[in-house]
């Protein structure tokens, strides 16, 4: 028997890695690892957000306006 026929030393194999447990992402799986939003869409949500907020704060003033100074909240 020649040392060519014997198997690599433990030491010198590389490490099999243990397979994914179930529901976990493998090592190939790199699918969500960038996030970054394009800016300009970005702008527009926060513009439209913006729109939003300020038209819902002037409907509240003027139903506040609205309502009488001296008529208790709970009734309409």
């Amino acid at each position: 028997m020649s040392t060519d026929e014997l198997e690599p030393l433990v030491e010198d194999q590389e490490p099999v890695p243990e397979p994914p447990a179930e529901g976990e992402p493998g090592p190939e799986d790199v699918e969500g690892h960038s996030l970054m939003i394009d800016p300009a869409a970005a702008t527009l949500l926060h513009r439209a957000r913006e729109d939003e907020v300020k038209r819902q704060a002037e409907k509240h003033r003027r139903e506040q306006e609205g309502r009488h100074p001296f008529q208790p909240r709970g009734r309409r």
